[in-house]
C-alpha cells in the first residue's frame, strides 16, 4: 500500500512538473509573440515616419531648390538678353542675383545631404553643425558667438523627422537673431532640466513685440515644426532687452 501511494505521489509530482514546464513554455512563446508584435509595430511606425519625412524632404527639394533653380534660369535668360542689348549694369545686377540664388541652393542641398546621413542621428552632431553655421555668420557680422553644451547630449538620438525639424528651427532662429536683433552677442546652448533637453538661441538685441513681429521672422514656421514633432516651443522677448527662443525635447 505504501509503495502504491509512493507511485501515485511520483506520478502526480511528474504531472505537476510537466504542467509547470508546459506553463513556462507557453509563457515564453506568448512573450516572444508579444515581443515580435511590438517589434513589428515599432518597425511599421518607424517606416511610416521615414516615409513621411522622405516625402517632406522630396517636397523641400521640389519647392525650395526647384524654385531656386527656376529663379537662376530666369535670371540667366534675362542677363543674356541684357548683355545682347548692351545693358551692362542691369546684366551685372542680374548676375549678382544669380550668385545669391546659387549660394542659397548649394546651402540647402548641403543641409539635406547632412540630415540624411546616418551619422547625424545624435543631437550632438546636429548641434556641432549648427554651431559652425552660427559662428560663420557671426564672424561676418562682427557678433560675438557663445555656445555651451552638456555631455549627455550625445545620448539624445534623433530620427530623421526630429533632426530635420530641430535643425531648421534652430537655423531659422539663428538667422533671425543675426538679421533683425542688432545684437552684439549671440548665445546658443543645450541644457537639461528634469527629463527635458532644452535648446536655446538667445540674443541681447532690440527685441520686438510678439504681435508686431518683424516680417520674415518665421515664428509661425518654427511653432508649426515644433507641433509636428511634439516638442515645446518657447519665445521670450522684450523691447530693448533681446529675444530668447527655446525648444524642449523629451529625453
Amino acid at each position: 500500500m505504501e509503495q502504491t501511494e509512493i507511485n501515485i505521489f511520483l506520478i502526480l509530482a511528474n504531472v505537476v512538473i510537466l504542467v509547470f514546464i508546459a506553463g513556462i513554455i507557453v509563457f515564453i512563446l506568448q512573450y516572444r509573440k508579444r515581443m515580435l508584435i511590438h517589434r513589428r509595430e515599432l518597425l511599421e511606425k518607424e517606416f511610416a515616419t521615414r516615409k513621411d519625412t522622405l516625402y517632406q524632404v522630396s517636397r523641400d527639394l521640389h519647392d525650395d531648390i526647384g524654385a531656386g533653380m527656376s529663379g537662376i534660369n530666369m535670371l540667366l535668360q534675362l542677363a543674356i538678353a541684357q548683355t545682347k542689348n548692351g545693358q551692362q549694369q542691369p546684366a551685372s545686377d542680374s548676375l549678382q542675383h544669380i550668385q545669391g540664388y546659387t549660394e542659397d541652393v548649394i546651402e540647402k542641398i548641403s543641409d539635406l545631404s547632412f540630415l540624411l546621413q546616418p551619422k547625424a542621428e545624435t543631437m550632438s552632431i546636429v548641434f556641432d553643425r549648427l554651431k559652425q553655421y552660427a559662428e560663420t555668420l557671426c564672424n561676418a557680422k562682427n557678433i560675438q558667438f557663445h555656445s555651451a553644451s552638456i555631455e549627455e547630449v550625445k545620448l539624445l538620438q534623433l530620427d530623421l523627422l526630429h533632426r530635420r525639424n530641430i535643425f531648421l528651427i534652430c537655423k531659422e532662429a539663428i538667422n533671425n537673431a543675426i538679421k533683425y536683433s542688432n545684437t552684439s552677442d549671440l548665445f546658443f546652448s543645450i541644457s537639461k532640466q528634469d527629463s527635458m533637453y532644452k535648446i536655446t538661441i538667445k540674443d541681447e538685441g532690440i527685441g520686438f513685440l510678439i504681435n508686431r513681429s518683424p516680417s520674415g521672422n518665421g515664428i509661425g514656421n518654427m511653432q508649426a515644426r515644433c507641433r509636428e514633432i511634439n516638442v515645446l516651443f518657447e519665445i521670450s522677448t522684450e523691447l530693448g532687452k533681446g529675444t530668447a527662443i527655446s525648444i524642449r525635447i523629451p529625453s
